[in-house]
């Protein structure tokens, strides 16, 4: 019976991570269209946290680490938008199917448009930090005041509905080129195969299938990392922290 009961307990630790790891890969693949929870949560904490001094050094610390990640994703955008440029020159482009052609003019419209949101915030946040102000108007203009909704019946600070959203556009619209890319150069290579008649002999063929095979590694990769990252964020049942 004990060792019955073990068996339960694994299967039932299993099921849970299972859970677990579909719930995070959902998280990371709406993402992509919907701006990442992390900032409300982020918001959430600097607006209500206990004292004025802590209350200060986190709004100080957001700022900081914003304006750090605008300026990764601006030039992760630019680096990429010319990636999408570069392809454009390859001999076979011409003549490829439309959709190749398609995917990559939406990847290079978003990375474009990743860049130029990365800029609006940035120059949104710098335009706070010269303001004798800053850190209490930075939190009006990511929050308001609710009369009553606190705790203890005192005054709570919610984040304002638009603002994960405006926060995490640059970060989205950079996913959403890469993910047009790599779109495009599916449908460049598996047409190209398609051409020669799926002979294993023909060398686009084995070019299809080694980058298929490198796109799944890197795939599982990815979605190990998006567990890893996304797993100290969910609620567990047990109410457990580290």
């Amino acid at each position: 019976m004990k060792t019955l009961h073990q068996c339960l307990d694994a299967l039932e630790t299993t099921i849970a991570r299972t859970k677990t790891a579909t719930h995070s890969l959902t998280h990371s693949l709406a993402d992509l269209f919907i701006p990442s929870r992390w900032t409300r949560s982020t918001t959430q904490s600097f607006l209500n946290a206990p004292s004025l001094s802590e209350r200060e050094t986190l709004t100080s610390d957001f700022v900081t680490s914003t304006l750090s990640t605008m300026s990764t994703t601006g030039l992760t955008s630019a680096l990429i938008a010319g990636v999408i440029s570069s392809a454009f020159s390859w001999p076979s482009i011409p003549t490829s199917h439309w959709a190749t052609r398609a995917s990559w003019y939406s990847g290079l419209v978003f990375a474009l448009a990743s860049i130029s949101a990365s800029g609006l915030c940035s120059g949104s946040l710098l335009r706070l930090k010269c303001r004798a102000d800053r850190t209490a108007r930075t939190r009006e203009v990511m929050g308001y005041r609710v009369a009553g909704a606190g705790r203890s019946g005192g005054n709570e600070w919610k984040p304002r509905i638009l603002q994960p959203w405006i926060w995490g556009t640059p970060g989205m619209l950079l996913k959403l080129s890469v993910l047009w890319f790599l779109v495009g150069l599916a449908i460049e290579v598996w047409v190209e195969a398609g051409r020669v008649g799926w002979e294993w002999e023909e060398e686009r063929v084995k070019i299809a299938a080694f980058v298929t095979l490198t796109s799944a590694f890197a795939g599982g990769c990815y979605a190990v990392a998006v567990i890893g990252l996304f797993y100290p964020t969910i609620d567990h049942s047990d109410g457990a922290r580290p």
